[in-house]
């Protein structure tokens, strides 16, 4: 049972989750001389840890409240905060403190000014909450702070740093328009929904970091101006995005210094940097998915372009973004990936005839790596897996073209001897005439045959050689 006790003797009970001796604390600095006097389930209560969702209507919580702010007493430790909170346009010059209160409904911060520090650490808002046009003059941070609804930063200025640390965005979170001077940092934050970024400002002192951050949609960048630097950092247990579902776009953003931008240990797609300058980005331990089935990896990146509605000259701004890619990855020496990239570039329009290129190139990257296909391998046009080392087209077009007339050297030899020996064995009597002739004819017709296709190769080769140029 409760204790009967006058109200001065008893102790505000805060919170189930408080132990004793942070109780006491929370007593001397939160409740102060406030009456214990409200019964909530068999505990006793100030009005400003009541858990009543109705005590703004029940009991003086909204004239407490409105004389600590007035006279800059801002400590609201497992404060709960019932009802509509209009705290906007106030100016908070002490440090504010809101670890572990609780918002059960809108909670607004639109216009007000922080100049010192303030914690929103393990604050739950049941509700949308709203800092809009808010100023932070010093560090801000949200460690396991938990946003049941909507969120919106839009429009704010963030001068100090700014720490989400494990905290939860249930629904879209925005940052449109704000203008960031220093650190903002999601270190293994949860966005559920949209978190957007659209038309906001990184000055040139910025520093934007999402670390093992989990997106479940969309991170929008688009008309946003990025001076400062920004930093996508994955793990091999979280890399950040999935697909296009939880994709970042910068479509329309402009990037001061495309140096700054940094993707390390994360899974992309190439089809989400179409009309993005990423030739400075550093891309680091990045995961490509499905990139080694070129065809079919080129459909699904137009595929996606056509969903985006990105439908003038899909295939030509497909093209120039893996050129980027391919002289990022050269100038990094990354040459895996830049080989790769030219193959993607080159393969993005080309016709099935023009693909016939991939036995020629494989050869050439055999000869390139330090690995000599066998004499047997050439005389029987073997179907080479492609190693993953580094080799121009333009370097090696000599001796890849003296393979060829080494390949088709040897296989003329052998129709040659095939037709020798039909004419040998004619003239001992063990061939007819008609097998003669129709060997003969069949050698021959191979002959012609064989040097066309020798040409054409060389011809697709050399066509190759000249596209190269482009990179």
């Amino acid at each position: 049972m409760p204790s009967q006790h006058p109200t001065t003797e008893r102790r505000c009970f805060v919170h189930e989750s408080s132990d004793t001796v942070l109780k006491h604390l929370y007593n001397t600095t939160v409740c102060q001389d406030l009456p214990v006097e409200h019964e909530y389930e068999d505990n006793w209560y100030c009005v400003l840890h009541l858990p009543d969702d109705l005590k703004h209507q029940t009991t003086d919580f909204i004239h407490v409240l409105n004389s600590r702010l007035e006279r800059q007493d801002s400590n609201f430790d497992y404060v709960y905060f019932s009802g509509p909170v209009h705290l906007g346009t106030y100016n908070f010059t002490s440090t504010v403190d809101f670890t572990n209160a609780t918002f059960t409904s809108l909670a607004n911060f639109d216009n007000a000014t922080f100049f010192e520090k303030v914690k929103f650490n393990k604050t739950t808002f049941n509700s949308f909450v709203s800092f809009e046009k808010t100023t932070f003059l010093s560090d801000a941070k949200f460690e396991q702070t938990d946003f049941k609804k909507g969120s919106s930063f839009d429009k704010s200025t963030f001068k100090g740093d700014i720490y989400f640390l494990s905290s939860n965005f249930n629904r879209q979170c925005s940052f449109y328009k704000a203008k960031f001077f220093g650190s903002v940092k999601f270190l293994r934050t949860e966005f559920n929904d949209f978190v957007v970024f659209s038309n906001a400002v990184f000055e040139e002192q910025s520093l934007i970091i999402f670390w093992e951050t989990k997106f479940l949609s969309h991170t929008l960048f688009g008309g946003s101006i990025i001076k400062g630097d920004l930093n996508f950092i994955g793990s091999p247990r979280n890399k950040l995005f999935e697909g296009d579902h939880n994709a970042p776009q910068f479509l329309w953003s402009k990037i001061a210094n495309t140096g700054k931008v940094t993707f390390e240990e994360v899974l992309l797609y190439p089809r989400w940097f179409v009309d993005v300058d990423i030739s400075k980005f550093n891309f680091t331990r990045i995961e490509w998915k499905n990139i080694d089935d070129i065809d079919r990896f080129i459909k699904e990146e137009l595929e996606s372009l056509k969903k985006r509605e990105i439908t003038h000259q899909p295939i030509e701004m497909l093209k120039t973004t893996y050129k980027q890619f391919a002289l990022n990855a050269v100038e990094n020496e990354r040459h895996s990936e830049a080989l790769m990239f030219r193959r993607l570039a080159a393969n993005a329009d080309l016709s099935g005839a023009e693909k016939k290129l991939t036995f020629l190139q494989s050869v050439a990257d055999l000869y390139g790596a330090g690995k000599k296909p066998t004499f047997l391998q050439l005389v029987l046009h073997w179907d080479f897996k492609t190693p993953q080392k580094s080799f121009s087209l333009r370097n090696g077009f000599y001796t890849f073209v003296g393979a060829l007339f080494i390949i088709s050297f040897v296989r003329l030899i052998i129709a040659g001897l095939i037709t020798q020996l039909c004419f040998s064995l004619h003239i001992n009597g063990r061939v007819s005439d008609d097998i003669t002739v129709a060997v003969n004819l069949v050698c021959s017709i191979y002959f012609i045959l064989e040097l066309a296709d020798l040409y054409n190769k060389i011809r697709i080769a050399y066509s190759a050689k000249i596209m190269e140029r482009s990179f």
